[in-house]
């Protein structure tokens, strides 16, 4: 078995940066032991037996050299958050300084910030704490993708709300009736643009191909849903060109 249980990392003060991590990122102070006159062992860490620091003072000009310049400029660290809008935001009321806009990529929001040393890291939407929410949506468009009826309505509540335009089905028996009357003979093509999980709540954006009586018919469509359970209990979709809001 193997482990790696603490990273160092480079400051300038033991009590300043004590107060950064714990007070400007919210991390917590492990272990502050007095070694001698002039050194401490101070650890930190993220969460609970989770991403350690060893804050360690430099103690000859090379190591005071590299003081703010962790894997030589690159990002060096990788933060995961629950509440990446909400921790965001009160980063930047504290001053941190963040190098872009949170954008969204294929695993959740990203944004890289500089710590007060220099060095940079990046703040990641933590998807674990939400995988049951996703891997249920990714189930459910993947069977739809492949046609699959029996897995696609595997994934569904038998109580499911669900609603497309106009027509609101509740109930597990009224979506098969509207699958079944013709939307699986239409071959549907569908390709998954964007995930975003919020808890038991998730949006996803994808783009449709039907083949209807010879003709290809393209449509953007945004879909919401709940999950509960690790199955599906909502639905609210909005095609494109729809006057919905």
């Amino acid at each position: 078995m193997l482990r790696l249980p603490h990273t160092t990392f480079l400051v300038d003060d033991y009590d300043d940066a004590i107060s950064y991590f714990t007070n400007t990122l919210e991390f917590t102070l492990v272990d502050d032991t007095p070694l001698s006159d002039s050194k401490r062992w101070v650890i930190v860490e993220s969460g609970r037996q989770a991403g350690r620091l060893l804050l360690a003072l430099p103690s000859n000009d090379e190591q005071v050299a590299h003081l703010g310049k962790a894997a030589g400029g690159r990002v060096a660290y990788f933060l995961y958050t629950t509440d990446f809008h909400g921790y965001h935001a009160r980063l930047s009321e504290r001053g941190v300084h963040f190098e872009e806009s949170p954008r969204h990529e294929v695993y959740g929001w990203v944004c890289v910030f500089r710590d007060k040393y220099g060095n940079r890291w990046d703040l990641i939407e933590d998807l674990e704490e939400h995988s049951g929410t996703r891997t249920v949506v990714s189930r459910h468009f993947e069977a739809l993708a492949r046609h699959d009826a029996d897995a696609f309505f595997a994934t569904l509540s038998s109580d499911v709300a669900w609603s497309t335009g106009s027509d609101v089905m509740s109930g597990i028996s009224e979506v098969r009736e509207l699958f079944d009357a013709g939307f699986w003979s239409w071959k549907p093509e569908i390709t998954i643009t964007s995930v975003v999980v919020d808890g038991r709540h998730a949006m996803a954006e994808i783009h449709e191909i039907l083949h209807v009586a010879g003709q290809s018919l393209e449509f953007d469509i945004a879909i919401a849903l709940s999950v509960d359970a690790g199955l599906i209990t909502s639905v609210k979709t909005y095609r494109e060109g729809s006057n919905e809001t």
